[in-house]
């Protein structure tokens, strides 16, 4: 595989369609927990506003997987019913899948609602990912969030029967129980106050690979591009706070090639490449294998079973 050493010129694409293998949207910095590792800081009560999902949906021609983020999502099922009602009147062609993380503690039935709108929109578009389920939903087990359960007498029956919500009026999502910041800490808004946790820079300098395919006249961007709640384009996992000083241009009043043109980026040279440097991007982002390996047979196997039998239970007794 080659790449090009140097920062990739976007000035002979300049009218390509961008295709997005993956882009993450915060729609909101409110949260209901106070978790002691989490990586955004303090929240806030920001939360999107149209015009960032209108440019942003506007300027991209496909997403294969685009990702929910916050804050709590799950406080703001309004925000999005806002995000499947731009990606209807947007120039954008569709979403092949939807994922999103919760602490599960809050989805009420408005929430499930407006995922399943968005779950139908995915639906219904051209789906790049065939076979795989249009919504994936990740909720947060590890032990900080099971702390801030504890604090606020919430148990693991309480988080099931609301996942179990979704998964009654959409079947076809699929639910994840997420352990992985158990060991690996992303060093940067509370978790700096951490002593004694292995921890790990956030991906300030990551690049994005992309294959430019001129005879579709179109741009496949691999990694994750993330815009924030105020539609600055930002690398994934830094604090609130950091998001203007850390941004690449703003998405509402800059062209997304001349953004694109600020990060740093690889040029690959065949479109399998792009899937084999997002596992690269992947595996930098997780715990060694021995770390994971050590903790999941020690702990994590037998409460990721616990959440798992849970949330079963709930559903067969929703049917």
């Amino acid at each position: 595989m080659i790449f090009r050493k140097k920062q990739l010129s976007f000035n002979d694409v300049q009218n390509t369609d961008i295709v997005l293998e993956n882009a993450e949207i915060l729609i909101t910095q409110k949260c209901n927990f106070g978790c002691q590792h989490c990586l955004r800081g303090e929240p806030s009560n920001k939360t999107i506003k149209k015009e960032a999902l209108d440019a942003f949906f506007n300027k991209i021609f496909y997403i294969g997987n685009l990702s929910i983020g916050g804050g709590e999502i799950s406080l703001e099922p309004d925000l999005i019913r806002m995000i499947t009602k731009s990606l209807k009147e947007g120039k954008i062609l569709g979403v092949g899948r939807v994922n999103l993380t919760t602490n599960g503690t809050s989805v009420t039935d408005d929430f499930v609602d407006a995922l399943r709108e968005l779950v139908d929109y995915v639906k219904q578009g051209e789906n790049d990912t065939t076979g795989f389920e249009p919504l994936l939903v990740g909720c947060s087990i590890d032990d900080f969030h099971l702390a801030e359960m504890q604090k606020r007498g919430i148990t693991v029956d309480d988080i099931a029967d609301n996942l179990a919500k979704i998964k009654k009026s959409i079947p076809e999502a699929y639910v994840d129980f997420r352990q992985e910041c158990d060991v690996d800490i992303i060093n940067t808004g509370r978790a700096r106050e951490l002593v004694g946790v292995r921890k790990v820079k956030p991906l300030l300098d990551m690049s994005v690979p992309v294959f430019v395919r001129p005879e579709k006249n179109r741009s496949y961007l691999g990694g994750v591009i993330c815009m924030s709640v105020d539609g600055e384009i930002i690398p994934i996992n830094i604090p609130f706070l950091d998001e203007r000083t850390c941004s690449y241009g703003n998405i509402i009043n800059e062209d997304f090639i001349s953004i694109l043109s600020k990060m740093r980026t690889k040029r690959v040279f065949h479109p399998t490449d792009l899937d084999k440097e997002y596992k690269k991007f992947i595996k930098q982002m997780s715990a060694p294998k021995r770390l994971w390996k050590k903790y999941d047979k020690e702990y994590g196997y037998k409460k990721n079973y616990i959440f798992t039998k849970s949330l079963e239970d709930a559903v067969e007794s929703e049917k």
